[in-house]
């Protein structure tokens, strides 16, 4: 990306201090939004600048966003080009073909304007929010082929007509596309108004163009019309279709009066004919067609998740509770008590409460926004702020209710009483905000909001501890731990605490999810404490939740759907009750209510980088649905500025859509260099194995200095890396032995752990190093098997085992499956994995890419 600012010689001339200030502002906007395009400028030069991307929608998307920063005042006229090409980085010295055509297109374009070449524009062309305009084939000095330039068309941008270019930098166009707009038409000279304009809509076809249009968008209507009764999708998906079918038509009428003369071809009766007969034909068939949706039986079991009534219901934020106690131990207990307001709310079926996650980030009262502007951000009318202190064995909380588009205080409340009566104050301010805010309480939400979950005050400040370090951020085990230990507690002086019980078995699941304690006897555990939980009151939702989790973790995904419906009917508003029906969803492949699921979660969670990250983020790039998934993954990285995990699957996302590894090259290069985590240095390893860089991977191998790579779902012995970069630099023996070091590790803890799918394709990998065919063969069945028995989606583990054992028989069919499966698994993967490498000559190989490139 070239950037030369407009006129600076003459204004050095005039002033020269100006000129000064007006250059340093350029170079300051320049080099941060660069940064925050993940570019890298490496040359500021006079009153230009050159810079470099990894991707040519962010290069473009930088350039607009630069020229509308300096669009503000002061204004700074700026020209700007950019081309996709090599260039050469040679000590102070930056040259190369992609220079020097970007340099030659910069020169071409209006003040305040972005010019692309052609390949530059067939990068972005599916990207609608970068609107080009073609100026045609113009050759370019000292650059041999004439080059296609555009121009960014976007709002406020200068867009240069084809003459002006011509005429300027000793350019000459050699074929103009569309030809040039003149400031005139002489055909329309002598007519009158009326005249001119009905000439007009000839010459421009606006009634052929609108009718084509029309026709093709009641098709697409009709389609989604289908889809929708037939996959149960919302009503919003048809409405928000209808919205942009309806503004598509009036953009098809100004793009027509516009530019409608250019290129214009004349619509045959032929045309009409087909366009009329294929209409019809294609709503006649949709309607023909039997309806291809039928429910599981979790589905049918729980129903598809009900759809959120947000224009009619209120809404309310409550934000972190303030702690006032002056022992820092009493942290807990002002956190504990906002998590415990926020859980009775949530039972009122006629209120929508944000989740606790999107309001924590508003808990440091020094950095908070004002009310409105929090309100704005969560979507919400109403916003709660309270304050806590304890004082021995008195309690003061402070609650006040807002109406954030009024700012008008509705109701406030100091409640001044034992510490004991903790659950009662929580109990009335819930009560007191739902009455003053939602249209009415049942019966039974009155008495879910009134009842005491314990009759031990120290049981349930125990309970609240635990609670704390269960909902702290990150899933760390020494969190589990603690929590484990406080509910304990808790339940030993209450046995009949059934809350209590039902958190003690969520903590049992998580270690045992999180891979920190794989024992029987936690599994064991965890539904002991969720049936105790039951027993002592079998109409509690958290009961209900632990329940589901317990079955959920078993692999029992309809028994788990079926008690999270129930636990949903107790908090219909509880975001983390709708994400695991979502979870559930997926992994039965119900994608419909995965959907689903996360739209209503993150409408009331509209903060979790979470909910974004996994129920968003990962679906999407199961469904292949790759941009959205980008866009999930960035929302989670906003959030979460450290939720490295996210930005990681952001970069692998491009390399399964478009088969490019510099995404993921510039996240990985981004992350903090003594940063040491887990994914972090699977995807430093990753990368090095997957850019065929052997060196690079010992570097690795050697920095990091950890005996194997292990997250939830991978473990990979160090020497699992080393074989397979000795295999990269073709040293077979030293491979081997590497290989063996591996299979030796691997075997031991397989004896241990025989239905860890991780361990069992580790092996495999091993075995395939060491020329073991058979025994490779058999784990990848091996795990092939546990993957089923988990309800999990065919993996691509087995067949880059099978690759790497050379079976491409058998690695042929499993790679076919997940092409055709729910998958992030494409075309490009199978181009790019270098553990594909022994088989990727081979015929059914080469006919099976063949037969997926361009797909999804």
């Amino acid at each position: 990306m070239f950037a030369d600012m407009v006129g600076y010689t003459a204004l050095m001339q005039e002033d020269e201090r100006r000129a000064h200030d007006q250059r340093e502002r350029q170079r300051q906007v320049v080099s941060e939004v660069v940064l925050r395009h993940h570019g890298a400028t490496l040359q500021h030069y006079g009153d230009g600048s050159l810079s470099v991307f990894g991707s040519a929608v962010e290069a473009v998307e930088c350039a607009v966003e630069i020229q509308r920063e300096l669009r503000k005042e002061p204004a700074i006229p700026l020209r700007i080009g950019v081309h996709t090409g090599d260039i050469v980085h040679d000590g102070d010295e930056i040259y190369g073909d992609g220079v020097n055509v970007a340099a030659r297109i910069e020169a071409l374009s209006a003040p305040g304007g972005v010019l692309i070449s052609g390949k530059v524009a067939d990068e972005i062309k599916n990207h609608p929010s970068l609107p080009t305009v073609s100026l045609g084939e113009i050759a370019l000095k000292n650059v041999k082929e004439p080059q296609r330039v555009f121009a960014v068309a976007g709002e406020g941008l200068g867009v240069p007509r084809p003459e002006d270019v011509t005429a300027g930098g000793g350019v000459v166009v050699v074929r103009p596309e569309g030809g040039v707009r003149r400031a005139g038409n002489p055909a329309l000279v002598g007519l009158g108004a009326g005249e001119a304009l009905i000439q007009n809509i000839k010459d421009r076809a606006v009634v052929q163009w609108s009718v084509l249009y029309l026709v093709t968008a009641w098709i697409l209507v009709e389609i989604v019309k289908f889809l929708a009764r037939h996959f149960a999708w919302s009503s919003m998906v048809q409405q928000s279709f209808a919205l942009v079918a309806f503004s598509g038509f009036l953009v098809t009428l100004v793009v027509t009066w516009y530019h409608g003369e250019r290129g214009r071809q004349r619509v045959r009766r032929t045309e009409v004919v087909v366009y009329t007969v294929l209409a019809l034909a294609t709503v006649g068939g949709l309607w023909m067609l039997p309806s291809q949706y039928q429910p599981t039986d979790a589905a049918q079991s729980a129903g598809v998740l009900p759809r959120m009534a947000l224009d009619d219901r209120s809404s309310i934020a409550v934000l972190p509770f303030e702690n006032l106690s002056v022992d820092d131990q009493n942290v807990y207990f002002a956190s504990g008590l906002h998590d415990e307001v926020l859980t009775q709310l949530q039972k009122v079926a006629e209120l929508r409460v944000i989740s606790r996650t999107s309001v924590l980030e508003y808990a440091d009262l020094e950095t908070r926004p004002n009310v409105r502007t929090i309100a704005e951000n969560l979507g919400v009318t109403y916003v709660t702020e309270a304050s806590v202190q304890r004082m021995g064995d008195r309690l003061r909380v402070n609650v006040q209710l807002i109406d954030a588009r009024t700012d008008d205080h509705i109701w406030a409340e100091t409640y001044d009483r034992e510490v004991n009566d903790a659950f009662d104050v929580q109990s009335e301010i819930a009560r007191a905000i739902a009455g003053a805010v939602a249209t009415s309480l049942t019966e039974d939400e009155w008495r879910a909001l009134s009842g005491r979950p314990t009759a031990d005050p120290e049981a349930y400040r125990l309970y609240l501890q635990g609670r704390d370090y269960l909902l702290h951020p990150g899933y760390h085990q020494e969190n589990f731990t603690a929590a484990e230990v406080l509910f304990e507690r808790a339940v030993a002086l209450d046995p009949a605490f059934a809350l209590a019980h039902a958190e003690l078995s969520n903590v049992h699941g998580q270690q045992y999810w999180e891979n920190f304690d794989h024992s029987p006897a936690r599994l064991e555990a965890q539904r002991a404490e969720a049936e105790e939980a039951l027993r002592l009151d079998p109409a509690l939702p958290q009961a209900h939740v632990a329940m589901g989790w317990t079955h959920y973790v078993a692999g029992d995904y309809a028994r788990a759907l079926a008690e999270y419906g129930i636990a949903l009917k107790g908090l219909p508003n509880d975001a983390d009750v709708i994400a695991r029906i979502g979870y559930t969803h997926r992994r039965l492949g119900n994608w419909p209510e995965v959907f689903a699921a996360f739209e209503r979660a993150t409408s009331l969670d509209p903060r979790s980088p979470n909910l974004f990250y996994d129920l968003g983020g990962h679906s999407f790039l199961s469904n292949r649905r790759y941009e959205e998934a980008v866009r999930a993954y960035a929302r989670a990285e906003a959030l979460a500025p450290d939720l490295y995990d996210a930005a990681i699957h952001r970069g692998h996302t491009y390399v399964h859509w478009r088969g490019e590894l510099d995404t993921l090259r510039s996240v990985v290069a981004r992350l903090p260099s003594n940063l040491r985590l887990p994914e972090i240095d699977l995807a430093r390893a990753d990368l090095a194995l997957w850019s065929r860089d052997p060196e690079g991977l010992f570097r690795i191998l050697r920095d990091t200095r950890i005996h194997a790579y292990e997250t939830q779902l991978v473990y990979f012995p160090s020497s699992l890396y080393a074989g397979w970069a000795r295999r990269l630099q073709g040293d077979d023996a030293a491979a081997a032995a590497a290989f063996d070091s591996a299979r030796v590790t691997l075997e031991a803890l397989i004896a241990q752990n025989p239905d860890d799918e991780r361990l069992i394709n580790s092996l495999g990998y091993a075995y395939a190093g060491l020329g073991r065919s058979q025994d490779a063969a058999d784990s990848a069945v091996r795990a092939m098997r546990a993957r089923q028995r988990a309800g999990l989606e065919i993996s691509e583990a087995p067949a880059r085992i099978l690759a790497q054992a050379n079976l491409p028989d058998l690695a042929v069919p499993y790679l076919e499956a997940m092409l055709k499966s729910h998958s992030p698994f494409s075309a490009w993967t199978m181009k790019m994995d270098p553990l594909l490498d022994p088989i990727r000559e081979h015929t059914a190989f080469v006919a099976l890419l063949r037969r997926f490139e361009g797909t999804r």
